[in-house]
């Protein structure tokens, strides 16, 4: 085997969103925000540490259940690494479905699900093998990947450099909508998914992602240089 096949065997995209797989896309139906843009400008906003950048990938970086919202029953899974199907790269729009080329021992997550019109909630580390995207250039161009359809929306309290959007995943057995966060701090890709079905996420459950989105912000910055 040559070594540009051992390195290509070696890397793996993230398939992070897969309504039907593990926990996601997320509705927003009769959600009060409304379907908007980032500020203008925002494009040019990226998060600043004044730490270096994380280097290795670890659960102990991702939140715990306390960042979490109450949900009555649910099915939480505590913070572990995971990994995914070999692949060769990476499309330009993967990003924003939470897809990247990537080594192993890169990505953890953690997740709190419910079935029934009851939330669930997930959120995934990376540390992507290809260069972190201008997630505002891709939030504006990407508004259509295969069967889903991405629209930009804005979220009171979530950083200016991360970009939330209205996801909806049109399979041929009814829309499933949702919601996805997304950003990169200390170099590390931040994505959080959320659904609420067949209702579409509240306010408060909105609410609840920004918080859930911000806990996991504060968490890098406090992990060791």
């Amino acid at each position: 085997m040559s070594n540009v096949q051992m390195t290509r065997g070696r890397r793996a995209i993230q398939l992070g969103v897969k309504v039907g797989a593990a926990l996601c896309v997320i509705g927003l139906a009769g959600c009060g925000s409304s379907h908007e843009s980032q500020p203008a400008g925002a494009e040019s906003t990226a998060a600043v540490s004044s730490k270096p950048d994380i280097t290795h990938m670890s659960e102990t970086l991702v939140v715990g259940r306390d960042s979490f919202p109450d949900v009555p029953g649910g099915d939480w899974r505590a913070p572990y690494m995971y990994e995914h199907p070999e692949s060769d790269e990476s499309a330009e729009c993967g990003p924003m479905l939470n897809q990247y080329v990537r080594g192993e021992d890169s990505m953890a997550l953690a997740s709190l699900k419910k079935d029934g019109n009851k939330p669930s909630f997930r959120i995934d580390l990376t540390l992507p093998s290809e260069p972190l995207p201008n997630w505002h250039a891709l939030s504006e161009k990407c508004r259509s990947i295969g069967q889903f359809e991405l629209t930009p929306r804005s979220l009171d309290g979530l950083p200016a450099w991360a970009v939330a959007s209205d996801i909806n995943l049109d399979d041929g057995q009814g829309d499933k909508p949702g919601l996805s966060i997304a950003g990169d701090y200390r170099g590390l890709v931040i994505y959080l998914q959320a659904q609420r079905q067949p209702t579409g996420l509240t306010d408060a459950d909105l609410a609840a992602c920004v918080k859930l989105f911000n806990d996991q912000v504060a968490k890098l910055e406090a992990a060791p240089a």
